[in-house]
This record gives C-alpha cells, structure tokens and sequence, in this order.
C-alpha cells in the first residue's frame, strides 16, 4: 500500500508541466562563464512543482550536469492556471566551441492531443544551442511572453514569443517538433492543424473563413504564430525555434549563431468569440537623439473590454527607456488607444531593429476564454551622418585636407573615409545606413571616433575626387554625409585617358593606350609641340618600367602589339617631352592598367569577374552598366551581348 501511495505521488508529480525554455546569459566577456537560467511553466491545479528528487529534472550544459532541486512555482496567471518556477546555475566552460544546454523531466502534462498514446508518458524537454567564442561575447535571446494560451475553436488564433536579443543579433523563427525521452524527436507527433483533429468537420473548409484547410505556421521575421482555425477541444503542445545570426566579419555573411527552442502549450476550447485586432502601424527608421511616437488603437468585434501590453526591450533600459501612455477613446469604434514615445540616444544605434510587439486581449463579458492578437513593429535607431565642415586644396605637395566635426555619438568605434572618382549624385533612402557597394567608393582609412581630420595624398593628375565620411558603430555605419567633390591636381601632364585591350591571345595580343595633352599647362613656360613616350609595367601596379615607344612620338594613342594578353594584365604611364626647352621629361602621367577579365568554371555556369586599377572612374552614374558579350567560335569574334551588370 506504501508503494502505491508513492508510485501516484510519483505519478501526480510528474504530469504539471505545460511549457518551458532555457536562457544563458554571458556573465562576462574576458571569461566563459554562463548563468544558465531554466524556466518552466506548470499546471497550477497541479500541487507538485519542478525538480526534487522523485522524477526530478536534469539540466546538462556539455560539460557537466546537476539535478534541478525542487523549485517552487509562482502564480502568473488565474485564468490560464499557469505557475512559473525558475533555477538559475551559473557555469563556467573550460573552452571556446559549440554546446547543448538541455532540460529534461518525467513527464510531460497529461492528455495532449498531438502527442501520441499518453503524453505524461513522455518526458519534458527543451534545448539551447550556444557558441563559446572568444571574438563573439553572445547571450541567448529571451522570451517576453508567457508559452502558455487559450484559443477557440473555429476561431483563427495568434501568438508571438516575444523573442528578444540583447546582443542585436538578427532572429529567424520557425516550427519545430518537441523532443521527449533523451533529447529525441517525439515519434508519431502531429501537427495541430492534422485532418485526425476535424473529426466531424469539413477539413477543406475548417479555416475561419470557412473556405479553406487549416493552416498552421509562424511568420520567420516577426515570429507572429498563426493557426487559423484550431479543431478539436483540449491541449496541444508545440516547439518554436529562435535561430540567431550574425555578421561574419569576413565577408559580410549572414551565418547561424546557436538558438533557443520554446516548448509551448495551447489549449483549445468551444467558445464564441472572436479575437480583437490592432491597426496597422508602420516601422519606423530614426536617428539618435530623435523622438519616435507610436499610436496605436485596438478594437474588438464583438465589443468586449481590451487590455493592450507592450513587449519590448526598449521599455526597459536604465538610460532613456520608451514611455507607454494610455490614451483612452478616440473614437467611437475604438476600444483602446496607447502611445508610445521614446528618444533613442547614441548607445541605441546597432544593425537590428528594435522589435515592438503589441498584444491585444478581449475580456468577453460572459467571462470566458479571452483571446488576442498581435502586432510587431520595428524600429531601427541609426547614427546621425557626420558632417564636413572644411576641405583644403594644397597644390604644391597635392593633397586634400577634410575636416568635419567631433561626432556626436562618443561610443562611435571608428570614423571611415571614403573615395570615388567622378562626382556620384546620391540622396541615401530614409532607412539605408554605411556606404553602399553600389556607388563604388573606396575606403581610405578607419580612424578613431574621435577624429576630426584625414589628409589625402597620391592623387591622380586631371581626376576629379569625390568624398563622403562614415561613422562606424559595432556592427553598422551611420548615414553617410554629403558629398564634397574637387579636382585637386590640375592636368599639367598628360592625362591618360584609355587602356583598352584589342586583342586577347597568348602571344600577339594588343592593347590600345590613349591620353590628352597637357591642356592646362604653362605654354608659355613649356611652348609646344609636345612629344610623347608610352611606359609599360606588368600586373596592375609596380615598377619595372619599359619604355615601348621606339622614340618620343607627337601623337596621343599608340598600340602595344604582339604581348601576351590572355593571362596577363599590364599598366602604363605616359612621359612628356618638351623638345623646344629640354631633351628630358618634363612630367609624367598618372598610371592606369588594362582590364583583367577573369572566369571560373561551375557546374552549369562560368561565373566571371574583373578589375583594374586606372585614375578615372568606370562607374559613371550616366553609363551605369557593363556589358557582357560572348563568343561561342573563337576569340576574335562574332561576339553576341548577352547580359549587363
């Protein structure tokens, strides 16, 4: 009788849990320690709690384990009868490298539909996913609402997770299937939207317009859970999946950084409701130091009472943290109407928006299940664009001097200065931050934030420059300032104007080289004619310079013949003679190379790529293409345009 009396305490004990997830938060940069923090979510006419020693649960994190204590459950919602009991452990990892940090308990909560034969014979389990890394300092996201709800059937039903990451990391969401016994994959689970949950109704028409199957699924941006519509009464259980991404460093690359997985719990009941909504509100882009102001209105169709909550990080920051304000009726359709205002400062700009869920819930005055729905909002805090006060024009040693003002953001990491060739017409979109690769700046130089100069030196004869100034934060730039554009080096020599290749073959190639007289030269100090001599280097850039022309010549294009020009790319300058005055050169042209076009063999495809290294640009904004030209013969030709870039 003893043994039975402890086998249904047993048993009662471990059928109270509803839903759960893990976080781990990094306590410290320079170190590997971890707070792992477990919450779960129990059934409160349940009078057990987590943990303890009679079918306890079992926290792992890789490199050890401990058996959660009994934890006590705290009352977090009445209506939905959901208790919250947490364990926190701090842990520290002897090394850098990928981990599961898990939790599993005997046994799930009693009489789940989409889990097969009966659920409390399955264990509860939930898992995280981190990246030990001594170049990333990363957290797992949190979860702002509870993984707990009610929904009614026939009625479309919402939730949204309320997923937030502290590090900025960009979240993608997805469905996943629970896990159970030793972390695996629950055999035989069903989807809460199966046809064996419609038993008596149309499945093809069982959404809540009744005009097609139910759908289930979860949006991967905004993590907004749609089922539209649930079927049969009672409680179904589901897994969501927060993968995190970060920008790799080295190319730019969005790769996959951990994840956190939520087990949740729904449960479906007859009831005639219908769940409110929310207007739309549009995302909002701003600059720090400047307001945002949201207002937003709910309403319900069947007239009950609403209650609106905001889930968002931006209400919480110790410095400058979002107001909410009830506002009250606006309209006689409006059953609640909230504001909020929020000026982000400098410490706010990163690369994600700040995502703003609100959640709307009925209150049906029969007082029976509320429903609710959701709205995100996004908001991206972007760093003002710096702001160029002085440029100086040395045309003795030929430099540029920019100056622009301290920049307003201090935690600023760094100050980019960036450089084109010909003047780019470009008003940057509303919400666009950093310079685009498109309008075919080069980056000079990173300075500290706290720069307020940069002097450029090495500039090309004739050229016109053009520069704009970027901040730098963490993982993002701030908007790019106004362009300022200048020739800083009038055309005393000759300007090289072409380099063209006429012929590619492996030994009798041609390239065309083509410049301009001097035109602002002293004719008085350097009286014409002029005479020419062609210099050639090979790759790109160096010295080794080879005189090609046989003598001074008076013309301004000349063809370097019988090189090999399939391999290989070159680069030349221009001398001139002034025969009337001296036998010597008297300047040289700046250097400009050939085009080096270059192709790569795929399955299916050749994908082709080329450069060159010249002093005037080949991204003009009135000739913004270049044209791709094939020959399926030979390489001289017929050659038929087949794309443009």
């Amino acid at each position: 009788m003893l043994f039975l009396i402890l086998a249904n305490s047993v048993l009662v004990k471990a059928t109270h849990i509803r839903a759960g997830e893990i976080q781990a938060t990094r306590l410290n940069c320079n170190t590997f320690t971890y707070r792992i923090t477990l919450i779960v979510f129990t059934n409160t006419e349940s009078p057990s709690h987590p943990g303890g020693w009679f079918g306890g649960g079992t926290l792992k994190w890789g490199e050890g384990s401990v058996q959660v204590p009994q934890t006590f459950a705290a009352l977090v919602s009445s209506s939905l009868k959901i208790g919250r009991a947490v364990y926190t452990r701090d842990v520290t990892f002897s090394k850098a490298g990928t981990f599961t940090i898990s939790f599993e308990e005997a046994h799930r909560n009693v009489s789940t539909l989409n889990i097969p034969n009966q659920s409390d014979d399955i264990n509860f389990y939930v898992e995280d996913q981190i990246i030990v890394s001594s170049q990333f300092c990363d957290s797992t996201p949190s979860f702002l609402t509870y993984p707990v709800d009610e929904a009614c059937k026939g009625q479309i039903f919402y939730h949204n997770p309320g997923a937030t990451d502290a590090d900025g990391d960009s979240l993608s969401y997805s469905i996943t299937i629970p896990k159970g016994n030793g972390g695996v994959t629950i055999s035989g689970y069903f989807d809460p939207n199966n046809v064996k949950f419609y038993t008596g109704l149309e499945y093809v028409k069982s959404n809540s317009a009744q005009n097609g199957p139910p759908t289930f699924g979860i949006n991967p941006i905004t993590g907004l859970l749609t089922w539209d519509a649930p079927g049969q009464t009672g409680g179904y259980n589901i897994a969501i999946k927060v993968t995190q991404w970060k920008k790799n460093p080295a190319d730019s690359s969005w790769m996959p950084f951990g994840y956190s997985v939520r087990d949740m719990q729904i449960t479906v009941q007859d009831c005639p409701n219908h769940p409110p909504a929310i207007a739309n509100v549009a995302d909002v882009c701003v600059l720090a130091g400047d307001v945002v102001s949201l207002n937003i209105k709910g309403s319900d169709p069947d007239l009950d009472n609403v209650t609106m909550e905001v889930f968002s990080d931006i209400t919480s920051f110790s410095e400058a943290p979002a107001v909410i304000k009830y506002v009250g009726v606006l309209q006689s359709q409006d059953t609640a109407h909230i504001k909020i205002t929020w000026t982000p400062d400098c410490l706010r700009v990163r690369g994600q928006s700040y995502q703003v869920v609100i959640k709307i819930t009925d209150a049906p005055a029969n007082g029976g299940v509320k429903l609710s729905s959701f709205k995100t909002i996004n908001i991206k805090v972007m760093g003002p664009p710096p702001d160029i006060t002085n440029v100086q024009v040395n045309p003795i040693t030929k430099k540029v001097t920019l100056q622009w003002k301290s920049y307003v953001c201090q935690n600023a990491e760094a100050i980019q200065v960036w450089r084109r060739v010909s003047e780019r017409i470009y008003a940057q979109p509303k919400c666009e931050v950093g310079m685009q690769k498109s309008l075919q700046y080069s980056l000079l130089k990173e300075l500290p934030g706290s720069a307020t100069s940069y002097v450029d030196t090495n500039l090309a004869i004739g050229a016109q420059y053009c520069y704009r100034i970027v901040a730098r934060f963490a993982d993002v730039g701030s908007k790019i300032s106004l362009d300022t554009c200048l020739i800083p080096r009038p055309a005393e020599a000759p300007v090289i104007t072409h380099v063209s290749v006429f012929k590619t073959n492996s030994e009798l190639g041609q390239i065309r080289i083509s410049w301009t007289s001097p035109f602002e030269i002293d004719k008085i100090q350097y009286p014409p004619p002029y005479e020419y001599a062609v210099q050639r280097g090979n790759s790109f850039e160096g010295g080794n310079w080879t005189t090609i022309t046989s003598a001074p010549i008076s013309d301004t294009t000349f063809v370097d013949a019988a090189i090999p020009t399939f391999d290989t790319a070159y680069h030349y300058r221009i001398l001139l003679y002034v025969p009337t005055i001296t036998a010597q050169e008297v300047d040289t042209s700046s250097v400009a190379s050939s085009v080096k076009l270059k192709s790569k063999a795929n399955p299916g495809s050749i994908e082709l790529s080329w450069d060159a290294l010249v002093p005037w640009s080949n991204f003009l904004q009135n000739y913004p293409y270049h044209y791709i030209y094939r020959s399926e013969t030979s390489m001289d030709g017929p050659f038929t345009l087949i794309d443009s870039v």
